[in-house]
């Protein structure tokens, strides 16, 4: 290639220039101070209401020690009447779900008939409206309510208008959420009314207990694994089982 003196300057300029550049682009960069990290909302920070609105509205905790179930759930109750009779007020019904349908061999894990008592002690002189008690899924929860002795129970608060019920056994009434499969996919799930109804002001009156593989699901899974659309009677035991959809193995369930 022929280089003439000009072209070769010329050249020469257009490198120089270019290296200048990327020089002063190089000292601006080093001078600017580093762009401000962001805030981790899990961490707690000042911010953090920003990122989470719930954070400034946290619930009320009631905890009560003594020898009396009966008594201690319904002192519980009480300490936060003042949190729970204006929400009473604004719903048609109570949806009670006690937690007793997998544990017939393990009736320590299921709600006991004097935590139920507790309860309607509570809603006794409170609320006039209907009281549905319901646990869910599968004809084990038929027995249970024998079992448990909570039929015992209902025969002994008549002031109160009380039903007991299965909410997701009936497949043409649900409501509708997101859930996680196996393969961490997310997937509709199909949800019991009464969980979602809200008309409904819901107690879950289940006992804390440990798992298999999550550690501990305290009382959690009973509302959100209790609430999952279960098999209609007469129906393949897990046909149409919305719970097998998405308690399925350990990514899943933690």
């Amino acid at each position: 290639m022929s280089v003439t003196r000009r072209s070769f300057f010329a050249r020469a300029g257009a490198i120089a220039a270019a290296q200048g550049l990327a020089l002063q682009a190089q000292q601006t960069q080093q001078t600017q101070p580093p762009p401000a990290k962001q805030p981790d909302p899990r961490q707690g920070t000042a911010d953090a209401a920003r990122y989470f609105q719930y954070f400034d509205r946290r619930s009320k905790v009631s905890l009560i020690q003594g020898e009396n179930r009966r008594k201690n759930i319904h002192d519980a109750l009480v300490a936060i009447d003042d949190q729970i009779r204006p929400a009473l007020k604004a719903k048609k019904y109570v949806f009670v779900k006690p937690n007793g349908n997998e544990s017939l061999e393990r009736p320590l894990g299921g709600t006991q008939a004097d935590a139920v008592r507790g309860i309607f002690d509570y809603l006794a002189p409170r609320f006039k409206g209907p009281v549905v008690f319901g646990d869910t899924g599968m004809d084990s929860a038929k027995v249970c309510f024998t079992k448990y002795g909570w039929d015992k129970v209902f025969a002994e608060y008549k002031s109160l208008d009380l039903k007991f019920e299965i909410p997701n056994e009936e497949q043409n009434h649900w409501g509708l959420m997101h859930g996680i499969d196996y393969d961490m996919h997310v997937i509709p799930i199909r949800l019991g009314v009464r969980f979602v109804d809200p008309d409904a002001f819901v107690i879950s009156a289940a006992i804390m207990k440990t798992h298999n593989f999550v550690v501990a699901t305290l009382s959690i899974k009973n509302m959100v694994v209790g609430a999952a659309l279960h098999t209609p009677p007469g129906v393949g035991v897990f046909a149409l089982s919305e719970k097998r959809q998405f308690h399925v193995g350990v990514r899943a369930g933690n």
